[in-house]
């Protein structure tokens, strides 16, 4: 019976072998004749491919005999199970034959034909190894207890405790944003609890940047835990919380996110993205909180096989997605007296190469036309501090000839060492065809140096970025009563109107007919020998804003619609008669459109040119809180 059901399985597996290769001829009463099995009979070639390969399973030796342009591996072979790989073929239709060679050489041989077909295509591109998994950035912000429930994030950093391969020299960033232990993260995968991120007013922003990403990597999974404004109830995601991600030149993608739960409790907000075009060394992250209340905890940047949610892209050496300055005026009439300098500083605490300021000075009116200036979170990271004593000194972009001297002689000397006043004292300007106006005191209103660009909105003692400031280029004769008007403008700009996006500000000068005239290089009148020269003092001062209306598009100026931008108008004629310029309740008078102070200058210069004329007709107050 053993012997049967034994006989009966080898017949079963010949039969098998047969349908392999009819060519086998084995009988019930001869199961030790040659058997040879090829499989498959027919083979579709594809260069480099792993699935140009046969098996062969035989009880004896074989040899392989092939058509002219047919190559393998392997042309011989012995009893057992083989695998022989073609490695070249003609194109169109060939035949190698695989042929048992019989101990007996009165045995006929087994002949198994295989064909191959080769369409003559070329090797596609070998599919590329799924890069594994790598965590580039990982921070539950867990790095110590903060010292109060109120600790800002720009003036303490033990929360920081970063992991991953590219976390090495990751800095921080933001306003308004503070490391809270109330409400700890939870009810999500990896809720590490502990310390989160907390908004402490609508428009907050906190980010993190020099994020190293991997060589070659394009496509990466985001992470983080959110929690919702309490008073609120819900979340919506990409509005409570707006995304942005950045290169390391500061260009700008926003990029929408899923999150497990609408309700307002802690949830895992999650994104896959892939990067198109040249990859960037770098990566910064920054989320911008639409209310208070608002937490983040557990930040987690990784490589990621998966499919992407979305692509973005930040341009390339040909210049894509490159936009002009937005707040670069455009000179209408032209005027060879003009001088166009760019000074570009290094930020404070993260040592970022940025424009301070562009003027176009006037060389023969010896002051400046305007000055455009960005404003953006990075340019206050000095704090309000201006260095002490005040830095005067000349652009170095100028010569003395062409800018007004309202700097000491021995300004490199003195500063140097600060010790003292300099020796030279006249360093001021001093009226020379008309006379100082009177104070309702009685006193005189003396011609002071007033900055274009304010000394604070560049803090910082000693630092470069401040120092700028006090060039001439900078700098302008006004004879203002500061009261309220122009010092809410200047104070609004830092207070209320820098955002997480980029606001963008031209201070100018309006001369009308240069009837006032100056001397520089002088005090009280009295001037430094044969060194003093004739300036023309303006008859108003303005200033222009452009900036987006909600204050975190992520987005520059140029992909902006209409409707997401606004602009406003600021003008203040100088106080020759003493009196106050304005009423502060009066906005009637010192409040005016874009369109409205191009019109107050001649047309001589177009404003954020790049914008919709509609957004330079712009006068609503209420856009800007006044």
């Amino acid at each position: 019976m053993k012997r049967f059901a034994f006989r009966l399985f080898l017949m079963t597996a010949i039969l098998s072998w047969m349908s392999a290769c009819e060519l086998v001829d084995v009988t019930e009463d001869d199961p030790q004749k040659p058997m040879l099995v090829v499989t498959p009979l027919q083979i579709d070639f594809v260069p480099g491919s792993s699935s140009n390969t046969i098996t062969i399973q035989s009880n004896v030796a074989w040899e392989i005999e092939l058509e002219e342009g047919l190559e393998t591996d392997w042309t011989k072979g012995y009893p057992g199970k083989s695998t022989v790989k073609v490695t070249a073929a003609p194109e169109g239709e060939s035949m190698l034959r695989v042929i048992s060679v019989p101990e007996d050489l009165e045995e006929e041989p087994i002949v198994c034909e295989v064909k191959v077909i080769y369409d003559g295509s070329t090797d596609p591109e070998p599919e590329p190894e799924p890069m594994p998994q790598e965590l580039i950035y990982y921070d539950n912000l867990d790095g110590g207890t903060p010292p109060s429930n109120n600790s800002w994030i720009d003036t303490w950093t033990g929360f920081i405790n970063a992991t991953g391969s590219g976390a090495a020299n990751v800095e921080y960033f933001g306003w308004s944003f503070q490391s809270r232990t109330t409400y700890p993260s939870r009810d999500y995968a990896g809720a590490s609890g502990a310390n989160a991120f907390y908004s402490n007013a609508p428009g907050a922003y906190v980010g993190v940047r020099n994020i190293v990403i991997p060589s070659g990597a394009s496509t990466f999974k985001l992470s983080f835990g959110s929690l919702g404004d309490t008073n609120k109830g819900s979340f919506t995601a990409n509005e409570d919380i707006v995304l942005n991600i950045s290169d390391e030149n500061g260009l700008t993608r926003q990029v929408n996110y899923r999150r497990s739960s609408s309700t307002q409790q802690w949830a895992l907000c999650e994104v896959v993205f892939t990067i198109t075009g040249e990859l960037p060394q770098s990566l910064a992250l920054q989320f911008n909180a639409s209310a208070k209340n608002i937490r983040i905890d557990d930040i987690r940047l990784e490589t990621s096989s998966e499919t992407p949610d979305c692509e973005i892209s930040f341009g390339g050496s040909s210049g894509e997605n490159t936009y002009p300055w937005a707040e670069l005026p455009e000179t209408v009439t032209p005027n060879q007296n003009y001088k166009y300098i760019t000074h570009y500083a290094t930020t404070v605490r993260s040592n970022q190469t940025v424009r301070n300021y562009v003027s176009c000075y006037d060389v023969s009116r010896h002051n400046p036309m305007w000055v455009a200036h960005i404003h953006h979170s990075c340019y206050y990271e000095g704090g309000w501090s201006r260095s002490t004593p005040d830095p005067w000194r000349p652009d170095p972009e100028l010569s003395e000839s062409e800018q007004s001297i309202i700097y000491p002689y021995d300004w490199d000397n003195w500063y140097s060492g600060i010790s003292g006043w300099p020796t030279d004292s006249k360093y001021y300007w001093s009226a020379t065809n008309f006379s100082y106006p009177t104070r309702a005191d009685g006193s005189d209103l003396t011609i002071t140096k007033g900055h274009m660009l304010k000394s604070a909105d560049r803090g910082g003692d000693g630092a470069e970025i401040n120092i700028q400031t006090f060039y001439p280029t900078n700098i302008s004769p006004e004879l203002y009563l500061h009261t309220n008007t122009w010092e809410i403008v200047e104070n609004a700009l830092s207070d209320r109107w820098t955002c997480s996006d980029t606001t963008y500000v031209v201070t100018g000068c309006y001369y009308g007919d240069d009837e006032y005239e100056l001397i520089d290089a002088s005090s009280w009148g009295s001037p430094t020998d044969g060194k003093s020269k004739t300036c023309i003092m303006p008859v108003a001062r303005y200033r222009v804003i452009l900036k987006t209306r909600p204050g975190n598009t992520g987005k520059p100026v140029a992909e902006c619609s209409a409707d997401e931008l606004i602009s406003i108008g600021f003008w203040f004629p100088q106080a020759f008669n003493g009196q106050k310029v304005y009423e502060e309740n009066d906005k009637s008078q010192w409040i005016f459109s874009v369109a409205d102070i191009e019109k107050k200058i001649g047309g001589e210069f177009s404003f954020f040119p790049t914008v919709p004329e509609e957004v330079k007709q712009q006068r609503n107050l209420s856009d800007w809180g006044l």
